[in-house]
């Protein structure tokens, strides 16, 4: 009986392999909700739950590797915006999603050495997250043209 046990087992882990531990397409795109739900809340602490150690930020002018230096970067952007992002649509395969949001907010601080103007913008981004098998925030792209943003909210 006892061999028929461990037999049954490898025979399961022989057919589902990984996907036994990995989160499918499902679970990536109720994590990803839930980013944006942090993101809403600037609620750092829980982004920094559902990030990766090794996460690379691409959507900086220069790729930032790690948690803690992207978690950083999160800071002073919200630090300079008051922000909200409403998720549109979200499409998943296997760990990547893509998420098109619209955010809205106002530029309250100072920010990369330009002024803040007091003015709002409202853009469109198209997010794509991509998780590890632990369903954490491996990598983040944002496609956006920076200069809608800017032509709003500038002098």
């Amino acid at each position: 009986m006892k061999t028929l046990k461990i037999f049954t087992v490898l025979f399961l882990f022989s057919l589902f392999g990984t996907t036994l531990c990995a989160q499918d397409a499902a679970q990536n795109k109720a994590a990803c909700l839930k980013v944006y739900e942090c993101i809403n809340n600037q609620d750092f602490d829980c982004m920094a739950e559902l990030m990766a150690d090794d996460m690379i930020e691409y959507a900086a002018p220069e790729p930032v590797q790690g948690k803690d230096n992207v978690l950083q970067g999160i800071r002073e952007y919200f630090e300079a915006f008051d922000m909200q992002v409403v998720p549109d649509k979200m499409v998943a395969e296997g760990n990547t999603v893509m998420i098109l949001v619209t955010a809205t907010g106002t530029w309250k601080k100072d920010f990369m050495g330009m002024k803040a103007t007091g003015k709002s913008f409202r853009i469109q981004d198209v997010d794509i997250l991509e998780f590890d098998d632990a369903g954490k925030v491996k990598a983040h792209w944002s496609v956006q043209d920076p200069m809608v943003m800017m032509s709003q909210i500038a002098n």
